[in-house]
């Protein structure tokens, strides 16, 4: 088993649950806090499942909801009656401006990955790229 973890400001920050096997969680979770511990971090968890929340807090972890994943069924979605009446209003609006959405298989020329790429460095605004849970733009994985 394993865990995919980053430091930041003197705390080792895992990303999801442990990957493998899950009867050697248990061992797993008891050697990284060790590590942390004989480093001086603390470890925070990030985007785990309810499902190891107990293992977790075996270890004195406190919990908060920070968000949630949204999962919509697609097959029952509709954007008719008065609970959407909003989110119609957006989509008209949407239109009038002219934003489109669409979906682009690659291979994906030159021009349309600079495209991306001024898109992507106007949001980042001089700011770095995130890569440990929102991942970068890179046009290999595009």
């Amino acid at each position: 088993a394993f865990l995919m973890y980053r430091y930041k400001s003197n705390a080792l920050v895992v990303l999801g649950d442990p990957i493998g096997n899950t009867a050697s969680f248990q061992s797993l979770l008891d050697d990284f806090y060790s590590y942390a511990e004989k480093l001086g971090y603390d470890v925070i968890f990030y985007q785990v499942s309810d499902r190891f929340m107990p293992l977790y807090h075996n270890f004195g972890n406190q919990f908060f909801k920070s968000g949630e994943e949204a999962i919509i069924d697609l097959t029952q979605f509709t954007t008719s009656g008065k609970k959407r009446r909003g989110f119609r209003a957006t989509l008209n609006k949407f239109n009038d401006l002219n934003i489109k959405f669409e979906i682009i298989e690659p291979p994906f020329s030159k021009a349309f990955i600079e495209e991306l790429r001024k898109v992507s460095d106007k949001w980042l605004d001089g700011r770095t790229e995130m890569h440990f849970s929102v991942g970068q733009f890179t046009e290999q994985y595009l």
